[in-house]
């Protein structure tokens, strides 16, 4: 047998397992840290083996987990990263698909817990968001550029919006979602966790996934900064998740004020190499990279100009 490190991840080792007359298998390390519990081995696995049982085959098989080196066994799925020059319509199309696949009858996915963060309203999506925005906060140094980004540029923008957002509060009265209006999210979706075979796309990573708000998980896959979506499919990929709801209207609405609070959300994530925990997961995934902070510093200021976008109808 030769094991093979594969590259790509930020947050796990990911090891291809080389056999002399069997298939090869992916042997994915989960990381764990005292700051950070959530348990990635247990999510994504549950997940993969309920994908699995609705027939779902452009993902990787789940076929065995260890709790006590946290570590799990997937098939090989012999396939190439995307490229986000490859992004057409036929992949948004695949990707659609999945998604409602997933939801078709997701009252029998109702043993899956919920999402990594999720929310089920609108106050619960600022709550998120400002927690990270807090915890980015607590992270920088006085004079630093991080410290200048987040005290002039991120605070002041997120607290307009807040102001803004308390109609919405008023109307949603803190209702959370109903399960009927819910949904069962890859979570962490998007390009960057798919794989190509031909023209076929295949789907990984889902240590996040679960129950969670449509509208939080489409303001994800937009947000996601590897591989961008091209605004020309905004509406389309809005129609379909919608139309996963019960009440299509009132996931539009809803969407108005969650996707700019998610794009503030993605500033923050797009920071955490500057946090303890992420310094953490990127040292045990073997993914530091030379000026990654800068780059990530750069990205994030570019997102924040970008989050009103559709307030100003460009989606």
């Amino acid at each position: 047998m030769h094991i093979l490190p594969l590259a790509g991840g930020a947050n796990n080792r990911v090891y291809k397992l080389e056999f002399a007359h069997l298939s090869p298998l992916v042997l994915k390390e989960y990381f764990q840290d005292e700051q950070d519990l959530r348990p990635r081995l247990r999510t994504e696995f549950s997940f993969l083996q309920y994908a699995w049982s609705l027939g779902l085959r452009q993902i990787p098989k789940p076929l065995s987990i260890s709790q006590p080196i946290n570590a799990a066994l997937y098939s090989f799925v012999d396939a190439l990263p995307v490229s986000r020059v490859r992004i057409d319509e036929d992949l948004i199309d695949q990707t659609i698909t999945f998604f409602q696949l997933l939801n078709e009858g997701k009252a029998e996915g109702i043993h899956l817990p919920n999402a990594s963060e999720a929310c089920f309203s609108i106050e619960e999506v600022l709550k998120n968001t400002e927690t990270r925005i807090l915890r980015l906060q607590r992270a920088t140094d006085a004079g630093s550029d991080l410290h200048q980004f987040v005290h002039h540029e991120l605070l002041p923008t997120w607290f307009e919006f807040k102001e803004r957002c308390l109609p919405a509060l008023e109307r949603e009265n803190r209702n959370t979602l109903t399960l009927a209006n819910r949904c069962i999210s890859p979570s962490d979706f998007g390009f960057h966790n798919a794989l190509l075979q031909g023209n076929q796309l295949y789907f990984i990573d889902f240590e996040y996934a679960g129950w969670d708000d449509p509208c939080k998980t489409v303001s994800d896959f937009f947000c996601q900064p590897k591989i961008p979506i091209p605004k020309r499919y905004f509406r389309r990929i809005l129609d379909a998740f919608a139309h996963c709801t019960k009440e299509p209207e009132n996931f539009f609405e809803r969407f108005e004020w969650i996707y700019p609070a998610i794009q503030m959300k993605w500033c923050c994530i797009i920071l955490n190499g500057f946090t303890k925990i992420g310094r953490n997961r990127r040292r045990f995934s073997h993914s530091d990279e030379i000026h990654y902070l800068e780059k990530q510093l750069m990205l994030a200021r570019k997102r924040l100009q970008q989050m009103t976008e559709v307030r100003h109808g460009v989606y």
